[in-house]
């Protein structure tokens, strides 16, 4: 199965290097719209990788540190100027289970299998319809 997120937007911080540059490559592959954010200037090289291979990203200097770059992120939620607004995903790296979780959200906060059901109920086996929304990929 391959992940198809055309038309969506995916702000990944801490883009420039390790897993975050790994996980903004692979959104970018999948079809995504990334914001790669870190440092300084250090995230342009990772969207440099995405647009260079078919890609569309942009690099976003952003330091989570510093109260202003986190309320500049937020404003962009907060006065609807975000095409992402209505959901985004949440990438937990859970290195000692060596997997990696894909949670979605949407404006209310996390998503169950019921907020997905678009005709008959479909459901992941061993879940129920108001389960969190979560996929599990095991890491390599």
């Amino acid at each position: 199965m391959r992940l198809d997120l055309s038309g969506k937007v995916a702000i990944v911080t801490g883009a420039s290097r390790g897993i975050g540059r790994a996980v903004a490559v692979t959104l970018g592959a999948a079809g995504a719209t990334v914001v790669a954010a870190a440092r300084g200037s250090n995230a342009q090289a990772t969207a440099d990788a995405i647009t260079a291979s078919g890609g569309k990203a942009t690099a976003l200097p952003l330091e989570l540190t510093e109260p202003a770059s986190v309320e500049a992120l937020s404003a962009v939620f907060d006065f609807n100027r975000a095409p992402f607004l209505q959901s985004f995903l949440e990438v937990r790296v859970e290195g000692s289970a060596r997997r990696v979780r894909l949670i979605l959200h949407g404006v209310d906060g996390p998503l169950t299998w019921r907020d997905l059901q678009t005709g008959g109920a479909v459901v992941p086996a061993g879940q129920r319809l108001d389960d969190q929304a979560v996929f599990a990929i095991p890491m390599r």
